[in-house]
């Protein structure tokens, strides 16, 4: 058998046979015969070296046939020389693969190009980002100035505008680097979240505020309320179908990017905190709706049901703790939305049997002497906490008038002529004319020095009553912003109240800041400066009290504790004195002067507080400390000639639990001095 059936050799380089010193010192290169045998350049091996040689020429290389055939003792040489160095011998060429560090370039070369390219087209989509996000800086304040001035033709245009903007946000956003770039340390956090707020905002607009924009597209003020003061109610059930559907989207958000951790880069932590703020703002009006906006159709008389409510026209110059003086009193009824107003009058001079029905508490009595208020329905705004005044003179109007109202509205003169101003409306009462730039003038300081007192109740509640329906009237005219605005600036100053006989209804009116309610939340501290006059009279007038609040300091129970400085002036000249009528300087015995002026401060401690150190200086004070509602209370009563000012001075004390500044509440004066 020849060499070649007997050894073919494996093709597989590492399943040859090892090529030792003596196997490479008897090989020789071989080269094919024109006739098919193979022939060698140097001597024939033995019939032996022709089996081992046979062996690997099944698998030559190119190289292998190539080479030159070296001496028979050369080729040994050279080859051990090889052997023990590594390195083949001088003069004998080898091919070089590529070295480690080539591949490292190469691989760092690759991912140069590939990172500037992903850095690059992140970079573009930062840049048309930003220039979207300042677009929808610019159309959100179009939109919220069309949503806040009743412009609701404008809504869904901007709201289509908005849409556009966020969609091209996300869809830069959603690209295969931005997930890439999640993968990235510390920074990729930043990277995920901002994302998620875009996509957010998109879905927000989409599903929020573009449907809610079509729903009140054609609706304003104007619609809403239409002349002579009536309220469309389907309209009204348009817009609050509209605000529901827009609060799933919305409070999605809120919680998206209330959830957030902080991030990294230091610019996005400063925007979301910004919008963090707006957002909790927004959902507190969410929580406002859930519980306002059921409620309005029934208190506007939905389906055909008449609701009654009693107004009650206050008067700040006989100062009283929930405003002033009822000097005028009437009813409101709705149905269907259809506003229609009685007649007004003064009721406070009549008295009956029985007495008004209403039973003040004995820490009321203690604290606000509401005593009187069991037969005169004059007293029924002595306390501060104004559901409990309303009750009362609900409960007074049904014992002498014998009809229940199912709320009250008290409104005073400042909030009036606001009205008329706001709405455009004047009136003209016994020849005075009264507008929106002198109302509270007319019916607070001209009425008394200028009518007999006879004509004074009379005049006033005339005023009153025509000021209504002069209101009423306009109010489809009014810009719906400046209205809204009215309305609130009027229940922060507690110029404008309201209380609802039903519970579910006061909840709304409370969720609205409109209830005149005592804050009882101790992490909202508010110290409460509340005022009866004991003038008996329309003194008031010149009535300057002021509040200020020094540097709180830490205590050790997490309290703080602030000095407090409330200044009581009486604004009157001695001319003055001299001159005013009876019925403005009254009569109250203890009057010292003519012009003296006797008012009954009380300093309400924020919910879990207390107040101590009370002193009074300057003018005649006393003080005695009372505990009603739950609250410190502390009564001081004052006294002030023309010009002369007392000054109390007390620490107020927070709740542990506080965790806002300590606010203060007061009640209304007839005008503001500078």
């Amino acid at each position: 058998m020849s060499a070649k059936h007997m050894a073919p050799g494996p093709s597989d380089p590492k399943k040859r046979p090892s090529q030792g010193p003596a196997y490479r010192a008897s090989h020789v290169r071989q080269t094919a015969s024109p006739y098919g045998r193979s022939q060698t350049a140097g001597p024939q091996p033995s019939p032996h070296r022709a089996t081992r040689a046979s062996r690997t020429a099944a698998a030559p290389t190119a190289s292998a046939s190539a080479a030159p055939a070296p001496s028979r003792h050369g080729a040994s040489e050279l080859d051990r020389v090889k052997s023990r160095s590594g390195r083949p011998a001088p003069g004998k060429r080898r091919r070089r693969g590529p070295r480690w560090w080539q591949v490292t370039l190469i691989v760092v070369a690759v991912l140069a190009v590939v990172a500037g390219a992903f850095g690059f087209a992140m970079y573009q989509d930062v840049k048309a980002i930003q220039s979207e996000v300042g677009n929808v800086k610019q159309e959100f304040a179009v939109y919220k100035d069309a949503l806040m001035n009743g412009k609701s033709d404008q809504l869904s245009g901007s709201a289509a505008s908005l849409a556009q903007s966020t969609q091209t946000m996300a869809d830069h956003v959603s690209s295969p680097l931005w997930a890439l770039a999640e993968l990235a340390p510390v920074y990729g956090q930043d990277v995920r979240q901002a994302r998620e707020l875009v996509n957010s905002a998109n879905i927000l607009t989409h599903n929020g505020l573009v449907p809610f924009s079509n729903s009140l597209n054609g609706v304003s003020v104007k619609s809403l309320v239409k002349d002579g003061g009536q309220v469309d109610i389907p309209i009204l059930q348009k817009v609050i179908d509209a605000v529901l559907e827009v609060q799933g989207p919305l409070k999605d958000t809120i919680h998206t990017v209330q959830s957030m951790e902080p991030f990294h880069i230091h610019k996005l932590n400063d925007l979301i905190d910004s919008t963090r703020s707006a957002l909790s703002t927004a959902s507190d009006l969410l929580d406002e709706a859930d519980d306002v906006l059921p409620q309005l159709p029934s208190m506007l008389g939905a389906n055909g049901e008449t609701k009654t409510y009693l107004v009650v026209a206050l008067n700040n110059v006989e100062t009283r703790s929930s405003g002033g003086f009822p000097g005028s009193w009437g009813t409101m009824t709705v149905t269907d939305g259809k506003i229609a107003l009685g007649d007004f009058s003064a009721i406070q001079g009549l008295r009956q049997e029985g007495g008004t029905g209403f039973s003040p508490t004995a820490e009321e009595v203690a604290a606000f002497d509401m005593g009187s208020v069991v037969d005169n329905p004059g007293s029924s705004m002595m306390t501060p906490q104004f559901p409990r005044a309303a009750e009362a003179a609900a409960q007074s109007w049904l014992a002498f008038k014998g009809q229940a109202v199912n709320g009250v509205v008290a409104i005073d003169p400042v909030f009036l002529q606001a009205l008329l101003a706001v709405t455009g409306r004047s009136v003209d009462v016994g020849g005075v004319h009264v507008d929106g730039s002198n109302a509270a003038a007319v019916l607070m300081h001209d009425t008394y020095w200028n009518l007999p007192v006879e004509a004074q109740d009379a005049f006033f509640a005339g005023v009153a009553g025509a000021s209504f329906q002069a209101v009423f009237a306009g109010l489809g005219h009014a810009d719906s912003g400046d209205l809204a605005k009215t309305f609130i600036d009027g229940a922060l100053t507690r110029n404008f109240q309201v209380w609802m006989a039903d519970e579910a209804q006061e909840a709304a009116i409370d969720a609205l800041g409109f209830s005149g309610r005592l804050e009882d939340d101790p992490a909202k501290p508010v110290l409460g400066t509340y005022t009866n006059d004991y003038t008996w009279s329309k003194m008031d007038w010149y009535l300057d009290m002021r509040t200020s609040v020094g540097e709180g300091t830490k205590n050790p129970d997490g309290s703080t504790s602030y000095p407090v400085t409330t200044t009581v002036t009486n604004a009157m000249t001695e001319a003055e004195a001299a001159s005013a009528p009876y019925y403005v300087y009254g009569g109250n015995p203890d009057k010292r002067s003519q012009g003296d002026m006797l008012t009954h401060l009380y300093l309400m401690a924020p919910a879990g507080g207390s107040i101590s150190n009370v002193q009074g200086t300057g003018g005649v004070f006393s003080a005695a400390q009372h505990t009603v509602y739950g609250f410190d209370e502390w009564t001081c009563a004052l006294q002030e000639n023309p010009g002369e000012t007392t000054t109390v001075t007390y620490t107020v004390t927070t709740s542990p639990q506080a965790t806002e500044p300590l606010a203060v509440d007061r009640t209304p004066a007839a005008r503001t001095f500078s």
